[in-house]
């Protein structure tokens, strides 16, 4: 509208000076023939002298949690604009804000702070802040971009819900009696470590403590059979990149479940994916390692690893062996080993999760899981929540 405005009133301006002439005249048409480059002027010097800092109180959270980050805004010209736009790099399906903010008015010599409050919807790594404005002249012909290189890096990790009970009998007969029991080398030990509330005073190692003025403990290794391999298989299969996040997150959460329901339980836990063993712990305290190595897995649409994520689990132990194997992907092979290791007298649960449309060969063999009699838990994506099918099962 402004571009039409101007349009008229340059072209009233020629023809005024054309037909009548005189010093008025000329310079009213001259003036306006200058406008524009003026106006150009002003977008650009405003711009330049638009600082811009933000402030984020944390830049991991926990997903659902609510956080927040700071935009400030100072300008340092004698210069006024009635909406200067802005561009932010927040994911929209991921990154869910309270409120928002698209452009502001800007005055002289002003600061404008915004605060943003959002919630992390999905595990991850996103950016965030602001990452560019943009001012335009005040004729509209002109708009000026400046990038904004302060944004942030934001870790996502996942929310972890507890778990009370996980149905695996052999596994619970064990946590009464793996640590009670002493089923560790006390001759090997694996490392030292900083004291935590919940280690007992006979784990001190007293010389090193004394030495190095810090309160030091020994980790000594343990027997397999009282250690649980937790293996997550990254393949997903081909989803829309809503719906892959959301099932990525479901996989994650679910078995780090498992793995805090173990630490709790001082099981000795053992992370595993396709690349090779990631993270292992045996006390509550140990838990972060996991959180932590859980937000950088990546997922893909190919690769059912969950055969050979199995085989590695059982092949690092000797004994009696416990495997969860959490994943997106079933198929024959990975289910006939789950039934022949469960009737030698093994222990393995599998944690099967499905997308709001099921694979029907993946469906197919979670029947045929269930009616051997394995332990076997299905969840799936629904709507924006999330729904379980265990039947009698529930964990």
């Amino acid at each position: 509208m402004t571009r039409i405005a101007y349009g008229l009133l340059l072209t009233a301006a020629f023809a005024f000076a054309w037909v009548f002439g005189g010093f008025t005249l000329y310079f009213t048409l001259y003036a306006l023939l200058l406008l524009p480059a003026l106006s150009g002027v002003y977008a650009l010097v405003l711009l330049l002298g638009l600082r811009v800092t933000q402030k984020c109180a944390s830049t991991t959270v926990i997903k659902g949690e609510p956080a927040y980050y700071e935009i400030h805004i100072r300008n340092f010209t004698p210069f006024m604009h009635p909406l200067v736009q802005c561009k932010l790099l927040d994911d929209p399906f991921a990154i869910r804000h309270e409120n928002i903010f698209s452009a502001f008015p800007v005055t002289p010599f002003s600061k404008n702070v915004h605060t943003l409050h959002f919630r992390a919807r999905c595990r991850g790594d996103y950016p965030l802040g602001l990452c560019r404005v943009e001012v335009s002249g005040f004729l509209g012909m002109f708009a000026f971009k400046r990038k904004i290189k302060s944004a942030f890096a934001l870790t996502v990790l996942p929310r972890v819900p507890e778990l009370e009970n996980f149905p695996l009998a052999a596994l619970l007969s064990q946590a009464a009696s793996a640590f009670e029991a002493k089923e560790e080398d006390y001759a090997s030990v694996s490392d030292i470590r900083a004291y935590r509330p919940e280690d007992s005073l006979k784990r001190i190692h007293w010389k090193l403590t004394a030495k190095r003025g810090e309160w030091l403990v020994k980790n000594y290794q343990s027997n397999a059979r009282g250690s649980v391999q937790v293996a997550i298989n990254t393949g997903r299969g081909a989803l829309a990149r809503e719906e892959a996040l959301l099932l990525e997150d479901l996989v994650l959460e679910h078995a780090l479940s498992v793995i805090k329901f173990c630490l709790g339980k001082r099981i000795p836990a053992v992370l595993t994916l396709p690349e090779g063993v990631a993270a292992a712990g045996g006390v509550p305290g140990d838990f972060d390692r996991f959180l932590f190595t859980s937000s950088g897995i990546r997922f893909s649409e190919s690769g059912d690893h969950a055969l050979s994520l199995l085989e590695c689990c059982l092949s690092g132990s000797d004994g009696y062996r416990n495997a969860v194997v959490a994943t997106a992907l079933l198929d024959a092979a990975f289910c006939e080993r789950v039934i022949s290791e469960n009737r030698a007298g093994n222990t393995v649960a599998v944690l099967y999760f499905v997308p709001k449309q099921p694979d029907k060969a993946s469906e197919e063999m979670y029947r045929r899981l269930r009616e051997s009699g394995a332990d076997v838990y299905r969840t799936g994506v629904g709507d924006g929540a999330e729904t379980a099918e265990n039947d009698s099962k529930q964990y």
